[in-house]
């Protein structure tokens, strides 16, 4: 993020674009190698599996799409820019340097994938920040630690937590983006005795008047509400912990 955290919790950040009609000139691959092989040398081919829904004699039903992503890599694998058929994506995974150098991987992956390519219209642009915040206690007392936590009836159903999930929508920029965020327990991390997953993941519900000239403006300013989010979710003393 854009504040400087030393010990930041964030185990992956990931910015996607999704294009209307797939990439046509094939090509687009190899030349976008070309273009990222000073930073990302390393070549690979993983798989994406998405679920569309379908209308059949009016009933939806469910299809699983299969679709190869080539995937460049950082020299240490952490970072590495993904680009499938119709999609383009940016992924920085733990340990996290700063929104100054993830920015520049999104915006380098971004022209030179709108360079090498012909004009393709935008769907979808996305900024996720998934956390991981590990505790060395058993107190599940949310309310210390965070400002989303459950409500529930302590007399009825006790103090104890098994597991736990919250979450919340917040509409933003006269409702033409959205963001979502979810708080739910998860397994630590050895030498921890308890661990949170916080995420966070803003996203464009209406593109028009966001054209590819103004796509990495929109990143940034999607990165500014994902940081306020989460300065506004952790408590003062969780802070103290990053710093």
């Amino acid at each position: 993020m854009g504040i400087i955290l030393k010990n930041a919790p964030i185990i992956e950040a990931v910015c996607e674009f999704k294009f209307v009609t797939p990439f046509e000139d094939l090509t687009i691959y190899g030349t976008l190698g070309n273009s990222l092989k000073d930073k990302f040398p390393k070549k690979r081919i993983a798989t994406r599996l998405d679920v569309a829904l379908e209308n059949a004699d009016g009933k939806i039903q469910q299809r699983i799409i299969e679709q190869k992503l080539q995937q460049f890599l950082s020299e240490d694998e952490k970072t590495l820019v993904q680009i499938g058929p119709d999609i383009l994506t940016i992924n920085m995974l733990k340990p996290y340097q700063n929104w100054d150098i993830f920015y520049s991987c999104i915006k380098m992956a971004f022209d030179s994938t709108i360079k090498n390519g012909d004009t393709y219209r935008l769907k979808r642009i996305g900024l996720r920040y998934i956390n991981k915040i590990n505790l060395n206690t058993t107190n599940l007392d949310l309310d210390e630690h965070f400002n989303l936590t459950p409500q529930f009836d302590e007399e009825y159903f006790g103090p104890d937590v098994g597991s736990y999930i919250v979450g919340v929508q917040f509409p933003r920029q006269d409702n033409r983006d959205l963001l979502k965020i979810s708080l739910s327990n998860t397994i630590p991390d050895p030498d921890f005795k308890m661990a949170h997953t916080l995420d966070i993941d803003y996203f464009i519900l209406k593109m028009e008047g966001i054209n590819e000239g103004e796509a990495i403006d929109w990143v940034a300013t999607a990165h500014d509400e994902v940081e306020k989010a989460f300065l506004n979710i952790v408590s003062p003393k969780l802070l103290k912990d990053f710093e």
